[in-house]
């Protein structure tokens, strides 16, 4: 999102709450809502989601947004479709210091001469797996983005034309 913040920076705000609160700043209902038929956009307001306000024309950013891709880290609770496993040896991509932070999550690991050895072959996860908050970490550390970011546009509205939904 920061990337994103940057782009439109120049002409744009984002918001990001509580649904709730979004929707009462915007109106709940016709006789609560703060421009004609915006009590319609609270409606929509469900899930993980945010409001931005911009100058930008509707086909410029709806452009830009379905363009727009980014790879991320998987989250606990995703479900990975490739397996992911360590070969018993040195894990040279470590500074020696983060090697207690691996041992606790869970990998077989020890210090020799300041480098970070596996001590057997260890797995991360398998296709199918439900990924547990120690597997999200170890493939962060790794640096293994299985995620995509990316923002659906559901709904526009101005004054001019009222809501548009996607």
């Amino acid at each position: 999102m920061t990337e994103i913040r940057q782009k439109f920076k120049a002409n744009s705000r984002f918001f990001y709450g509580k649904n709730t609160v979004m929707a009462m700043a915007l109106g709940r209902d016709a006789a609560t809502e703060k421009a004609e038929g915006l009590h319609k956009v609270s409606q929509l307001l469900k899930g993980q989601c945010g409001l931005m306000f911009t100058n930008e024309t509707e086909k410029k950013v709806i452009k830009f947004f379905k363009e727009y891709s980014e790879s991320d880290n998987a989250r606990a609770g995703q479900e990975v479709d490739v397996d992911i496993s360590l070969e018993k040896g040195p894990l040279p991509q470590f500074a020696f210091s983060v090697e207690p932070q691996l041992r606790c999550l869970g990998l077989p690991t020890k210090l020799e001469k300041g480098v970070i050895e596996l001590i057997d072959d260890f797995i991360v996860c398998k296709a199918g797996d439900k990924l547990n908050p120690e597997q999200a970490k170890i493939l962060k550390l790794l640096d293994h983005k299985l995620s995509h970011f990316q923002v659906n546009v559901i709904a526009h509205w101005s004054a001019d034309k009222g809501l548009t939904t996607y």
